[in-house]
Protein backbone atom coordinates (compact mmCIF):
# COMPACT_ATOMS: atom_id res chain seq x y z
CA UNK A 1 0.00 0.00 0.00
CA UNK A 2 2.85 2.41 0.85
CA UNK A 3 4.54 1.80 -2.48
CA UNK A 4 1.23 2.19 -4.27
CA UNK A 5 0.51 5.56 -2.70
CA UNK A 6 4.07 6.80 -3.20
CA UNK A 7 3.93 5.74 -6.82
CA UNK A 8 0.57 7.40 -7.40
CA UNK A 9 1.47 10.64 -5.63
CA UNK A 10 4.81 10.89 -7.45
CA UNK A 11 2.82 11.67 -10.59
CA UNK A 12 1.42 15.16 -10.90
CA UNK A 13 1.29 17.71 -8.10
CA UNK A 14 -0.06 18.03 -4.56
CA UNK A 15 -2.14 21.20 -4.41
CA UNK A 16 -4.54 22.81 -1.91
CA UNK A 17 -8.13 23.76 -2.68
CA UNK A 18 -10.21 26.05 -0.50
CA UNK A 19 -13.91 25.65 0.37
CA UNK A 20 -15.76 28.78 1.54
CA UNK A 21 -17.25 28.95 5.05
CA UNK A 22 -20.00 31.57 5.38
CA UNK A 23 -20.96 33.60 8.40
CA UNK A 24 -24.74 33.51 8.92
CA UNK A 25 -24.64 36.89 10.64
CA UNK A 26 -22.87 38.84 7.90
CA UNK A 27 -23.53 36.64 4.86
CA UNK A 28 -19.87 36.94 3.89
CA UNK A 29 -17.13 34.36 3.47
CA UNK A 30 -15.62 34.32 6.94
CA UNK A 31 -13.13 31.54 6.33
CA UNK A 32 -11.96 28.71 4.09
CA UNK A 33 -11.17 25.10 4.79
CA UNK A 34 -7.96 23.89 3.17
CA UNK A 35 -8.47 20.55 1.38
CA UNK A 36 -5.89 18.36 -0.31
CA UNK A 37 -5.97 17.65 -4.03
CA UNK A 38 -3.80 15.62 -6.41
CA UNK A 39 -3.50 17.15 -9.87
CA UNK A 40 -2.55 14.76 -12.68
CA UNK A 41 -2.72 16.57 -16.00
CA UNK A 42 -6.21 18.11 -16.29
CA UNK A 43 -7.65 15.72 -13.68
CA UNK A 44 -7.90 16.83 -10.07
CA UNK A 45 -8.54 14.15 -7.46
CA UNK A 46 -9.40 14.45 -3.78
CA UNK A 47 -6.75 13.28 -1.33
CA UNK A 48 -9.50 12.18 1.06
CA UNK A 49 -8.97 8.45 0.36
CA UNK A 50 -5.25 8.87 1.07
CA UNK A 51 -5.75 10.62 4.42
CA UNK A 52 -8.41 8.06 5.40
CA UNK A 53 -5.99 5.16 4.90
CA UNK A 54 -4.74 2.97 7.74
CA UNK A 55 -1.57 4.70 8.96
CA UNK A 56 -0.35 2.03 11.35
CA UNK A 57 2.28 1.21 8.74
CA UNK A 58 5.35 3.31 9.65
CA UNK A 59 6.32 4.14 6.06
CA UNK A 60 2.77 5.17 5.21
CA UNK A 61 2.64 7.27 8.36
CA UNK A 62 5.83 9.05 7.27
CA UNK A 63 4.32 9.62 3.84
CA UNK A 64 1.22 11.16 5.40
CA UNK A 65 3.40 13.57 7.38
CA UNK A 66 5.28 14.58 4.22
CA UNK A 67 2.08 15.14 2.20
CA UNK A 68 0.35 16.91 5.07
CA UNK A 69 3.24 19.34 5.61
CA UNK A 70 3.51 20.01 1.88
CA UNK A 71 -0.19 20.85 1.75
CA UNK A 72 -0.10 23.05 4.83
CA UNK A 73 2.82 25.06 3.56
CA UNK A 74 1.19 25.57 0.16
CA UNK A 75 -2.23 26.37 1.68
CA UNK A 76 -0.88 28.87 4.20
CA UNK A 77 1.29 30.58 1.60
CA UNK A 78 -1.64 30.92 -0.81
CA UNK A 79 -3.88 32.12 2.01
CA UNK A 80 -1.33 34.72 3.15
CA UNK A 81 -0.85 36.06 -0.35
CA UNK A 82 -4.39 36.04 -1.74
CA UNK A 83 -7.11 35.81 0.94
CA UNK A 84 -8.85 38.83 2.43
CA UNK A 85 -7.30 39.86 5.74
CA UNK A 86 -10.63 39.46 7.56
CA UNK A 87 -10.79 35.76 6.71
CA UNK A 88 -9.49 32.71 8.55
CA UNK A 89 -8.17 29.37 7.35
CA UNK A 90 -9.24 26.00 8.78
CA UNK A 91 -6.40 23.47 8.79
CA UNK A 92 -7.23 19.80 9.33
CA UNK A 93 -4.90 18.27 11.91
CA UNK A 94 -5.10 14.58 12.80
CA UNK A 95 -4.96 13.86 16.55
CA UNK A 96 -2.56 10.98 15.86
CA UNK A 97 -0.08 13.42 14.32
CA UNK A 98 -0.35 15.59 17.41
CA UNK A 99 0.46 12.59 19.56
CA UNK A 100 3.43 11.81 17.33
CA UNK A 101 4.72 15.35 17.89
CA UNK A 102 4.37 14.96 21.67
CA UNK A 103 6.28 11.67 21.52
CA UNK A 104 9.00 12.79 19.10
CA UNK A 105 9.53 16.50 19.88
CA UNK A 106 7.95 17.23 23.27
CA UNK A 107 10.06 20.35 23.83
CA UNK A 108 9.53 21.87 20.37
CA UNK A 109 6.72 24.06 19.09
CA UNK A 110 4.28 22.20 16.81
CA UNK A 111 5.43 22.33 13.19
CA UNK A 112 2.42 24.42 12.15
CA UNK A 113 3.23 27.16 14.67
CA UNK A 114 6.81 27.23 13.48
CA UNK A 115 5.57 27.50 9.90
CA UNK A 116 3.24 30.39 10.75
CA UNK A 117 6.17 32.25 12.28
CA UNK A 118 8.32 31.54 9.21
CA UNK A 119 5.59 32.81 6.87
CA UNK A 120 4.81 35.87 8.98
CA UNK A 121 1.15 34.84 9.25
CA UNK A 122 -0.93 35.85 12.27
CA UNK A 123 -1.98 32.66 14.16
CA UNK A 124 -5.23 34.45 14.97
CA UNK A 125 -6.24 33.88 11.35
CA UNK A 126 -5.86 30.10 11.66
CA UNK A 127 -8.33 27.53 13.01
CA UNK A 128 -6.87 24.17 14.00
CA UNK A 129 -9.55 21.65 13.01
CA UNK A 130 -9.16 18.37 14.88
CA UNK A 131 -10.26 15.59 12.57
CA UNK A 132 -12.55 12.78 13.64
CA UNK A 133 -9.90 10.17 14.43
CA UNK A 134 -10.32 7.91 17.48
CA UNK A 135 -7.23 7.75 19.70
CA UNK A 136 -8.85 6.13 22.71
CA UNK A 137 -7.45 6.68 26.17
CA UNK A 138 -4.78 9.11 24.97
CA UNK A 139 -7.28 11.83 24.06
CA UNK A 140 -6.52 13.73 27.27
CA UNK A 141 -2.84 14.12 26.27
CA UNK A 142 -3.82 16.49 23.47
CA UNK A 143 -4.95 19.12 25.96
CA UNK A 144 -1.37 20.28 26.39
CA UNK A 145 -0.71 20.90 22.70
CA UNK A 146 -4.15 22.43 22.13
CA UNK A 147 -3.49 24.88 24.96
CA UNK A 148 -0.24 25.76 23.20
CA UNK A 149 -2.04 26.55 19.95
CA UNK A 150 -4.49 28.69 21.89
CA UNK A 151 -1.77 30.65 23.67
CA UNK A 152 -0.34 31.56 20.28
CA UNK A 153 -3.74 32.82 19.07
CA UNK A 154 -5.17 29.92 17.05
CA UNK A 155 -8.83 28.93 17.42
CA UNK A 156 -9.82 25.27 17.84
CA UNK A 157 -12.53 23.39 15.96
CA UNK A 158 -13.74 19.82 16.40
CA UNK A 159 -14.72 18.08 13.16
CA UNK A 160 -17.57 15.67 12.33
CA UNK A 161 -19.50 15.86 15.61
CA UNK A 162 -22.27 13.31 15.22
CA UNK A 163 -20.27 10.97 12.99
CA UNK A 164 -20.23 7.27 13.81
CA UNK A 165 -17.05 7.23 15.87
CA UNK A 166 -17.46 10.68 17.36
CA UNK A 167 -17.03 10.93 21.14
CA UNK A 168 -18.33 13.73 23.31
CA UNK A 169 -15.21 13.47 25.44
CA UNK A 170 -13.36 15.30 22.63
CA UNK A 171 -15.54 18.32 23.28
CA UNK A 172 -15.02 18.06 27.02
CA UNK A 173 -11.24 17.75 26.71
CA UNK A 174 -10.66 20.26 23.89
CA UNK A 175 -13.31 22.92 24.73
CA UNK A 176 -13.45 23.97 21.07
CA UNK A 177 -14.32 27.42 19.81
CA UNK A 178 -16.19 25.88 16.87
CA UNK A 179 -18.11 22.60 16.65
CA UNK A 180 -18.56 21.23 13.13
CA UNK A 181 -21.71 19.17 12.67
CA UNK A 182 -21.45 16.09 10.49
CA UNK A 183 -23.41 16.39 7.22
CA UNK A 184 -24.98 12.93 7.59
CA UNK A 185 -26.30 13.91 11.02
CA UNK A 186 -27.87 17.05 9.56
CA UNK A 187 -29.61 15.03 6.83
CA UNK A 188 -30.92 12.46 9.28
CA UNK A 189 -32.40 15.27 11.37
CA UNK A 190 -34.63 16.08 8.40
CA UNK A 191 -36.13 12.59 8.49
CA UNK A 192 -36.03 11.59 12.15
CA UNK A 193 -37.16 13.68 15.08
CA UNK A 194 -34.73 11.93 17.47
CA UNK A 195 -31.72 13.17 15.49
CA UNK A 196 -33.14 16.68 15.48
CA UNK A 197 -33.36 16.55 19.28
CA UNK A 198 -29.79 15.25 19.53
CA UNK A 199 -28.54 18.21 17.49
CA UNK A 200 -30.56 20.59 19.64
CA UNK A 201 -28.72 19.07 22.59
CA UNK A 202 -25.37 19.65 20.87
CA UNK A 203 -26.43 23.26 20.30
CA UNK A 204 -27.27 23.71 23.98
CA UNK A 205 -23.92 22.17 24.93
CA UNK A 206 -22.10 24.50 22.54
CA UNK A 207 -23.83 27.50 24.06
CA UNK A 208 -22.88 26.30 27.53
CA UNK A 209 -19.15 26.11 26.73
CA UNK A 210 -19.06 29.23 24.56
CA UNK A 211 -18.63 27.45 21.21
CA UNK A 212 -20.34 28.19 17.90
CA UNK A 213 -21.86 25.68 15.46
CA UNK A 214 -20.66 25.17 11.90
CA UNK A 215 -22.82 22.93 9.70
CA UNK A 216 -20.85 21.34 6.89
CA UNK A 217 -22.07 19.53 3.80
CA UNK A 218 -25.05 21.86 3.23
CA UNK A 219 -26.30 21.12 -0.29
CA UNK A 220 -30.00 22.10 -0.37
CA UNK A 221 -32.12 24.91 1.01
CA UNK A 222 -33.98 22.38 3.14
CA UNK A 223 -30.68 21.48 4.81
CA UNK A 224 -29.81 25.16 5.11
CA UNK A 225 -33.11 25.95 6.83
CA UNK A 226 -32.68 23.06 9.26
CA UNK A 227 -29.13 24.19 10.08
CA UNK A 228 -30.44 27.69 10.84
CA UNK A 229 -33.19 26.23 13.01
CA UNK A 230 -30.56 24.31 14.98
CA UNK A 231 -28.43 27.37 15.66
CA UNK A 232 -25.86 27.50 12.86
CA UNK A 233 -23.48 30.45 13.00
CA UNK A 234 -21.41 29.20 10.05
CA UNK A 235 -22.32 27.24 6.92
CA UNK A 236 -20.23 25.23 4.51
CA UNK A 237 -21.19 23.10 1.51
CA UNK A 238 -22.00 22.80 -2.16
CA UNK A 239 -25.11 24.98 -1.75
CA UNK A 240 -22.62 27.84 -1.93
CA UNK A 241 -19.69 26.38 -3.74
CA UNK A 242 -17.24 23.51 -4.09
CA UNK A 243 -13.63 23.80 -3.06
CA UNK A 244 -11.43 25.48 -5.66
CA UNK A 245 -7.93 26.85 -6.04
CA UNK A 246 -9.18 30.45 -6.04
CA UNK A 247 -10.13 32.80 -3.22
CA UNK A 248 -13.33 34.80 -3.70
CA UNK A 249 -14.51 38.22 -2.65
CA UNK A 250 -15.95 38.04 0.89
CA UNK A 251 -19.37 39.10 -0.46
CA UNK A 252 -19.44 36.48 -3.24
CA UNK A 253 -22.40 34.58 -1.73
CA UNK A 254 -24.08 37.32 0.29
CA UNK A 255 -26.93 37.58 -2.21
CA UNK A 256 -27.40 33.82 -2.39
CA UNK A 257 -27.72 33.60 1.39
CA UNK A 258 -29.90 36.70 1.91
CA UNK A 259 -33.16 35.27 0.53
CA UNK A 260 -33.02 31.98 2.50
CA UNK A 261 -32.22 33.99 5.63
CA UNK A 262 -35.20 36.21 4.95
CA UNK A 263 -37.47 33.18 4.54
CA UNK A 264 -36.13 31.72 7.77
CA UNK A 265 -36.74 34.95 9.68
CA UNK A 266 -40.28 35.28 8.29
CA UNK A 267 -41.12 31.66 9.11
CA UNK A 268 -39.73 32.05 12.63
CA UNK A 269 -41.72 35.23 13.20
CA UNK A 270 -44.97 33.67 11.99
CA UNK A 271 -44.40 30.61 14.15
CA UNK A 272 -43.70 32.75 17.21
CA UNK A 273 -46.84 34.83 16.62
CA UNK A 274 -48.95 31.71 16.13
CA UNK A 275 -47.52 30.08 19.26
CA UNK A 276 -48.06 33.24 21.31
CA UNK A 277 -51.71 33.42 20.28
CA UNK A 278 -52.24 29.71 20.95
CA UNK A 279 -50.59 29.74 24.37
CA UNK A 280 -52.39 32.93 25.39
CA UNK A 281 -55.72 31.29 24.43
CA UNK A 282 -54.87 28.26 26.61
CA UNK A 283 -54.03 30.55 29.56
CA UNK A 284 -57.40 32.31 29.15
CA UNK A 285 -59.15 28.92 29.15
CA UNK A 286 -57.28 27.78 32.26
CA UNK A 287 -58.38 30.98 34.01
CA UNK A 288 -58.63 30.93 37.79
CA UNK A 289 -57.44 27.57 39.11
CA UNK A 290 -59.64 25.37 41.30
CA UNK A 291 -58.91 25.14 45.03
CA UNK A 292 -57.49 21.79 46.16
CA UNK A 293 -58.92 20.00 49.19
CA UNK A 294 -56.92 17.95 51.74
CA UNK A 295 -57.93 14.35 52.33
CA UNK A 296 -55.37 13.37 54.99
CA UNK A 297 -51.98 11.64 54.86
CA UNK A 298 -50.62 14.68 53.05
CA UNK A 299 -52.64 14.04 49.88
CA UNK A 300 -54.95 16.45 48.10
CA UNK A 301 -57.80 16.22 45.60
CA UNK A 302 -59.48 18.42 43.02
CA UNK A 303 -63.20 18.53 42.27
CA UNK A 304 -63.47 16.89 38.84
CA UNK A 305 -66.41 19.15 37.97
CA UNK A 306 -63.94 22.05 38.13
CA UNK A 307 -61.89 20.38 35.39
CA UNK A 308 -64.71 20.07 32.86
CA UNK A 309 -63.80 23.45 31.32
CA UNK A 310 -60.34 22.08 30.59
CA UNK A 311 -61.62 19.02 28.71
CA UNK A 312 -60.30 18.83 25.17
CA UNK A 313 -57.28 20.97 26.09
CA UNK A 314 -55.53 19.31 29.02
CA UNK A 315 -54.45 15.68 29.04
CA UNK A 316 -53.26 15.53 32.66
CA UNK A 317 -53.56 17.62 35.84
CA UNK A 318 -51.78 17.10 39.16
CA UNK A 319 -50.62 18.86 42.32
CA UNK A 320 -47.23 19.00 44.06
CA UNK A 321 -46.09 20.47 47.32
CA UNK A 322 -43.80 23.51 47.27
CA UNK A 323 -40.68 21.33 46.95
CA UNK A 324 -41.98 19.36 43.98
CA UNK A 325 -43.28 16.08 45.44
CA UNK A 326 -46.60 15.09 43.89
CA UNK A 327 -49.43 15.13 46.46
CA UNK A 328 -52.38 14.19 44.23
CA UNK A 329 -53.26 11.46 41.81
CA UNK A 330 -52.99 12.22 38.12
CA UNK A 331 -56.27 13.52 36.71
CA UNK A 332 -56.24 12.20 33.14
CA UNK A 333 -58.47 13.72 30.51
CA UNK A 334 -60.34 11.40 28.14
CA UNK A 335 -62.65 13.21 25.75
CA UNK A 336 -65.05 15.05 28.05
CA UNK A 337 -64.36 13.07 31.20
CA UNK A 338 -61.62 12.68 33.80
CA UNK A 339 -60.23 9.59 35.49
CA UNK A 340 -57.84 9.24 38.43
CA UNK A 341 -54.52 7.45 38.21
CA UNK A 342 -52.71 7.23 41.58
CA UNK A 343 -49.40 6.21 39.94
CA UNK A 344 -47.89 9.70 40.31
CA UNK A 345 -48.35 10.09 44.06
CA UNK A 346 -45.07 10.81 45.83
CA UNK A 347 -43.11 11.28 42.60
CA UNK A 348 -40.48 14.05 42.63
CA UNK A 349 -41.36 16.65 39.97
CA UNK A 350 -38.79 19.32 40.88
CA UNK A 351 -36.38 17.87 38.29
CA UNK A 352 -38.87 18.36 35.45
CA UNK A 353 -38.54 21.35 33.06
CA UNK A 354 -41.90 22.85 34.08
CA UNK A 355 -41.19 23.14 37.84
CA UNK A 356 -41.86 25.36 39.81
CA UNK A 357 -44.35 27.20 37.56
CA UNK A 358 -45.63 30.70 38.23
CA UNK A 359 -46.51 32.35 41.51
CA UNK A 360 -49.74 34.27 40.88
CA UNK A 361 -49.97 33.70 37.14
CA UNK A 362 -49.72 30.72 34.82
CA UNK A 363 -46.34 30.04 33.26
CA UNK A 364 -45.65 27.59 30.46
CA UNK A 365 -42.66 25.35 29.85
CA UNK A 366 -40.82 24.90 26.59
CA UNK A 367 -42.08 21.97 24.56
CA UNK A 368 -40.55 18.72 25.80
CA UNK A 369 -40.86 14.98 25.22
CA UNK A 370 -42.58 13.10 28.05
CA UNK A 371 -40.59 9.93 28.66
CA UNK A 372 -43.59 8.00 29.97
CA UNK A 373 -46.22 8.90 27.38
CA UNK A 374 -43.65 9.44 24.61
CA UNK A 375 -45.61 12.54 23.67
CA UNK A 376 -44.57 16.09 22.88
CA UNK A 377 -46.18 18.49 25.34
CA UNK A 378 -45.99 21.68 27.35
CA UNK A 379 -46.87 22.05 31.01
CA UNK A 380 -48.64 25.08 32.47
CA UNK A 381 -48.11 25.69 36.17
CA UNK A 382 -48.85 28.09 38.99
CA UNK A 383 -49.19 28.34 42.76
CA UNK A 384 -52.61 27.58 44.28
CA UNK A 385 -54.13 27.59 47.78
CA UNK A 386 -52.12 25.97 50.55
CA UNK A 387 -48.80 26.84 48.86
CA UNK A 388 -49.26 23.90 46.48
CA UNK A 389 -48.28 23.91 42.81
CA UNK A 390 -50.87 22.99 40.16
CA UNK A 391 -49.65 21.65 36.80
CA UNK A 392 -51.61 21.12 33.61
CA UNK A 393 -50.15 19.07 30.75
CA UNK A 394 -51.20 20.09 27.23
CA UNK A 395 -50.24 18.07 24.17
CA UNK A 396 -48.45 19.89 21.39
CA UNK A 397 -50.46 20.27 18.18
CA UNK A 398 -48.47 17.67 16.22
CA UNK A 399 -48.94 15.06 18.98
CA UNK A 400 -52.61 15.89 19.40
CA UNK A 401 -53.17 15.38 15.67
CA UNK A 402 -51.64 11.90 15.88
CA UNK A 403 -53.88 10.88 18.79
CA UNK A 404 -57.15 12.30 17.45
Amino acid sequence: MTFSWRERLSEGRIIPHFQPILSVETGSIAAYEALGRHAVGPEIRSLGPFFESDFHDKDLSNLRREVDRTLRRLALTEFRDHAHRSQRLFLNVAPMMMLEHLNREPDELPWTLRLLKELGLDPGRVVIELTEEPIGAETYRLQEIIALYRRHGCAIAVDDVGAEASNLDRIGYFQPDIIKIDAAMLRRSLRERSFRQVLKGVGAMAEGIGATLLFEGVETEEELQRALELGARYLQGWFFGKASAEFLEPSAFTGRLKEPLGRFGERRLLHRESESHRLAAIVRTLGTPPDPQPVGDGTWILDRSDLVRWSGIACRVFLTDRTGFQVSANYEGHGHGWSLNPAGLGVCRSIRPYFPGGMEEWTVSEAYHDVNDRSQMRTFGRQVAGGLRLFVDVLEIETRAQTD
